[in-house]
């Protein structure tokens, strides 16, 4: 299996519902536009971790889960 890229969708971020919502139907079409390729989403602001902290979780999860991605990619 060749590896892939570790792909990000970094936003802003926000508390607000309307944010929210409106970032969670832009993932899904980011989702569906690079389908079968698994896009991440990453915030800059409401969130617990900071955005390296966000990129690193994801990629020791990928790395446990017996995957090596050959590139991370950030879109904003």
């Amino acid at each position: 299996m060749s590896p892939d890229p570790l792909v990000f969708l970094v936003c802003h971020g926000s508390r607000d519902p309307d944010y929210q919502q409106a970032l969670a139907d832009l993932l899904a079409r980011v989702q569906q536009q690079l389908a079968p390729q698994p896009v991440e989403l990453a915030q800059l602001e409401g969130q617990p971790l900071t955005l390296a902290e966000q990129i690193q979780g994801r990629l020791a999860a990928w790395l446990g889960a017996g995957r090596s991605p050959d590139q991370v990619v950030l879109l904003s």
